[in-house]
């Protein structure tokens, strides 16, 4: 195990406690996947966290959960729990408890309840390595008890079961059919969250499988008739229908757009690359069939790759013309722009003059 990691454990039972490893980072370990966020549980009280940690900040004093931050993990340290819920996400109450098992049986799935100590010891009371091992996601308890605790709950199985390629437990989707109208409810912020880790993943069109199956797509205001997979999280979104509620920043919204438009488009060409850029055109090329290398190639031989490579200026426009500045530039500018890049004429100064003369003088 990390010396960091153990460090950590090692403090706490050094002041009297017991601390484990418990969750993603185990069931991540198992499966030799890499991560850097380390859950730990342990029968500390958040104040007595403060005092052996100087550099621990509370994170939900209320909720016993204290967070540590390195250079290599984030750690979130919780006490033994129980937690009671009443028609809301967030428990209305909590109980410190001395007992882990009662922590273990509050977390959502079997794989995510194995806990490990310093010694790199695995326990497993609720037969969570079974259920890793047959690659299934299983609920703690009835999931229909889980769901309505915590409706997000429904779209963490689908999320899982994408990301770790796994299958998802009959019972789990009994009662996700049953309680879909409940995801309806969840702010948007969370479903986009969600549905970013499912649309990262390689599996990605077994989640929306899922999310389609089980008729999930209208509570979660998501559309789709045909997903082509990219390694791209814009490219995934711009094949989507979506609710203008989902929170997008400009620049996300911008390239989710523009792949959209490449993708009406149906081709890659010069005016593509040039308008939208080698980036943008490749994420919408290859949900179109094309190679990554050959568009790359297309963009490397670009005739002209920005305005600013034109060989005549805005001034010498202006000059040639004897016009003032005004839309026209733009006009002529995009004139020439689209003739080089189809080929019909050469970017070079002398052709470009002979062409505004002959085709622009009579329109200032």
């Amino acid at each position: 195990m990390d010396e960091n990691i153990t460090k950590i454990l090692e403090k706490i039972e050094e002041s009297g406690f017991k601390a484990y490893i418990v969750g993603g980072y185990v069931r991540d370990k198992l499966l030799n996947i890499e991560t850097n966020d380390v859950d730990i549980i342990t029968d500390a009280l958040p104040k007595d966290l403060i005092k052996i940690f100087n550099e621990a900040k509370i994170n939900d004093e209320e909720y016993g959960s204290v967070k540590i931050l390195t250079n290599k993990y984030n750690f979130d340290i919780n006490t033994y729990r129980i937690e009671f819920y009443q028609n809301k996400r967030r428990p209305e109450k909590i109980e410190y408890t001395k007992d882990i098992k009662k922590d273990l049986l509050r977390r959502d799935f079997t794989i995510n309840t194995m806990y490990m100590d310093k010694n790199g010891k695995i326990y497993d009371e609720l037969n969570g390595l079974s259920d890793l091992q047959g690659k299934v996601i299983k609920s703690v308890l009835d999931p229909s008890i889980k769901f309505k605790e915590d409706p997000l709950r429904m779209l963490r199985a689908i999320r899982f079961a994408t990301t770790l390629n796994f299958q998802l437990d009959k019972n789990i989707i009994k009662n996700i059919k049953k309680y879909k109208k409940l995801i309806k409810s969840l702010p948007y912020e969370l479903k986009k969250k969600e549905l970013n880790l499912i649309f990262s993943s390689k599996h990605v069109k077994k989640g929306l499988d899922y999310l389609k199956k089980l008729d999930l797509l209208k509570y979660m205001e998501i559309n789709y008739k045909k997903i082509e997979y990219v390694d791209d999280l814009y490219g995934i979104w711009a094949q989507m229908d979506f609710s203008d509620k989902y929170n997008f920043s400009k620049q996300s919204l911008y390239n989710i757009n523009c792949i959209k438009k490449i993708l009406q488009n149906k081709k890659i060409d010069n005016k593509i690359l040039f308008e939208y850029g080698l980036y943008l055109s490749s994420v919408a090329g290859i949900i179109l069939k094309y190679d990554r290398e050959e568009i790359s190639k297309m963009y490397q031989t670009l005739p002209i790759k920005t305005t600013n490579d034109l060989k005549l200026t805005v001034d010498e426009i202006i000059t040639i013309l004897n016009i003032k500045p005004s839309s026209l530039i733009k006009e002529i500018q995009n004139d020439l722009i689209s003739l080089i890049l189809c080929g019909k004429i050469e970017n070079n100064k002398e052709t470009l003059k002979d062409y505004i003369i002959r085709h622009w003088r009579n329109e200032k």
